[in-house]
């Protein structure tokens, strides 16, 4: 899927508590950990639901790059067509584009044949 790349924050190494701040209002962890590469990346996490509020990580000119999430809904009405979606010519309707659905049927279709590989 050509929209899918870089890497997890899962995936960061080392991990340190560096303070508590308090982002736009929000009591917040501030967390320091390593991509794979070696650059630290900075995690603001907030103290009361633990969501992500704010991440840092260097650019490759050396800035920094900023990253807010704000107007985070949470505990919210998930549509019943998710759980029960309405299947119309072999396909889900109405809730994944058909563009979306393609390159899904691709990924599986390259991820699949792996599975079944016989290993000597």
């Amino acid at each position: 899927m050509s929209e899918v790349d870089g890497f997890s924050v899962t995936e960061l190494a080392k991990l340190s508590l560096k303070r508590k701040e308090v982002f736009e209002g929000e009591e917040c962890y501030v967390i320091e950990g390593y991509h794979p590469n070696g650059e630290a990346w900075q995690l603001w996490i907030s103290k009361n639901n633990f969501l992500l509020r704010k991440l840092t990580n260097p650019t490759t000119n050396g800035e920094l790059e900023e990253q807010i999430h704000r107007d985070i809904k949470v505990d919210g009405k998930i549509a019943d067509a998710i759980y029960h979606p309405k299947v119309a010519g072999g396909r889900i309707a109405d809730v994944i584009p058909k563009e979306k659905e393609d390159d899904i049927r691709r990924l599986v279709e390259l991820v699949a044949p792996r599975d079944r590989l016989i290993m000597n």
